[in-house]
């Protein structure tokens, strides 16, 4: 009599294969997690050295760089809006809107952040740059970043500035900076608040300011822009009048001329 053995199957094996399908992967997962999108664009920027347009996805860890004629405005899923100057690079460390953690990293360049109010417990919004920590609850701030110097204004609301030196946060030496002051952090510490000099204020947000460039082009900066678009125009009005003269004829031979007058 013969005996049919069955293939041996190890329940433990299957065990193992559905804790890792069904497992969250946190490598994985962070780096696909949404942060924002992108609502407005000056080329030339990338995204993580790639081409990048208009309304492309913002993910953690993405790294945004612009050139010296590129500009970006980065739309947060929690409504906070950053707009990234030319010759800049931000990488977006973290955000979190339902926790209300964000982290950004501002190598260099200018960045205007529009952050909406703190709620939560625990909350928080911070860029760092190489020389400082900025930390708002709510505000509208800019800062102009180097290799060795932060450069802070506050439009409204105000901003925790902590200094970094050798690397390691100063946090005896943080200032807090209002709507309408400055500060500066250097190598050799930090300075100010400050009364923002008259104008400046107007100076820093045209920096970061898309619609800005686009005005300038418009004015004659792009030369054969406005030519191709004189073109376009000329021709379209020499349609129109086309239109109009055949429009006339056909009133003048149409429904008129068959109309039989009363005897």
């Amino acid at each position: 009599m013969k005996h049919h053995t069955q293939p041996r199957f190890s329940y433990r094996a299957l065990a193992v294969i559905l804790c890792f399908l069904l497992s969250p992967l946190p490598q994985f997962a962070q780096s696909n997690q949404h942060a924002g999108s992108i609502s407005a664009l000056r080329v030339s920027a990338t995204k993580n050295a790639g081409a990048v347009k208009a309304k492309d996805p913002i993910n953690w860890n993405d790294v945004l760089k612009t050139d010296a004629t590129g500009r970006m405005r980065i739309a947060l899923d929690d409504g906070s809006l950053l707009s990234i100057g030319t010759d800049s690079q931000l990488r977006v460390v973290q955000h979190n809107a339902k926790t209300q953690q964000t982290q950004l990293e501002l190598g260099f360049g200018r960045l205007r952040s529009q952050v909406v109010k703190l709620t939560r417990l625990g909350s928080s919004f911070e860029v760092r740059t190489p020389t400082a920590v900025a930390g708002v609850i709510g505000t509208d701030f800019f800062l102009d970043v180097t290799p060795t110097s932060t450069h802070l204004v506050v439009y409204e609301g105000f901003v925790v500035l902590t200094p970094i030196i050798a690397g390691v946060q100063q946090t005896s030496q943080q200032i807090t900076v209002r709507a309408g002051q400055s500060a500066d952090v250097t190598e050799n510490g930090i300075s100010g608040p400050n009364p923002t000099p008259s104008g400046m204020a107007d100076q820093t947000l045209a920096q970061t300011t898309i619609e800005t460039i686009s005005k300038a082009k418009v004015a004659g900066v792009g030369g054969s822009h406005v030519l191709r678009n004189t073109l376009i125009f000329l021709g379209i009005a020499g349609a129109v009048a086309g239109a109009g003269v055949a429009l006339s004829e056909t009133h003048s031979e149409g429904p008129a001329n068959q109309q039989i007058p009363p005897r």
